[in-house]
C-alpha cells in the first residue's frame, strides 16, 4: 500500500478554500453502499490528458465475488475494496464510464457513515478506466492503523 500524509503548518480548512475534514473509517464498507471517488488522473483509458481540475463521481461498493470474476487480477488482497457504477442495463456488468484511471492513485474513496464524510479507502489499481464490467480497486484504511499511529506520533 502506498500512502502519504501531509502536515501543514497552518490551517488549510479556512472558509473559501473548498476543503473540509473527513473522518477515518474503522470498518470495511458493506456491499452496495453508495460512495464517492475523486482524482486528478487521466480523463479516459489510453488517453494522455489529465484533468486540470479535481474530478469526483459517485460509485457503489461491489461484492468481492463480483470483483474476482471481473478484474484481470486473479486475486484480491484482504484490504481491497471493489467499486464501480451500478448495472442499469441489466447485463450483470457494472456500467462503464465511471472509475479510477491512471494518475488517480492515492485518491479518496469517501462514504457517508452516520451523516459524516468518512474516508474508507485510497485508489489502488484497476484494469480499464471506467470500462463496462471493470471495477476499480481501493485499499481499505480500516485494516491498517498506520494513519492513526502516524498522526498521533506527529502532533
Amino acid at each position: 500500500m502506498d500512502l502519504c500524509l501531509l502536515k501543514f503548518n497552518e490551517n488549510i480548512l479556512s472558509a473559501g478554500t473548498g476543503t473540509a475534514k473527513v473522518c477515518l473509517s474503522d470498518s470495511y464498507p458493506e456491499g452496495g453502499k453508495a460512495c464517492w471517488i475523486a482524482g486528478w488522473g487521466l480523463i479516459e483509458d489510453g488517453g494522455t490528458a489529465a484533468s486540470d481540475q479535481l474530478k469526483s463521481v459517485g460509485v457503489n461498493i461491489l461484492s468481492q465475488s463480483y470483483c474476482l470474476q471481473n478484474t484481470i487480477h486473479n486475486f484480491l488482497f484482504a484490504d481491497d475494496i471493489c467499486v464501480g457504477s451500478p448495472d442499469t442495463t441489466g447485463n450483470n456488468l457494472i456500467d462503464g464510464g465511471i472509475g479510477a484511471c491512471q494518475g488517480d492513485s492515492g485518491g479518496p474513496l469517501v462514504c457517508d457513515v452516520n451523516g459524516a464524510a468518512t474516508l474508507m479507502g485510497v485508489t489502488s489499481r484497476g484494469n480499464v478506466c471506467g470500462g463496462e464490467g471493470q471495477p476499480s480497486l481501493y485499499t481499505s484504511i480500516s485494516t491498517d492503523d498506520w494513519i492513526s499511529t502516524t498522526i498521533a506520533a506527529n502532533p
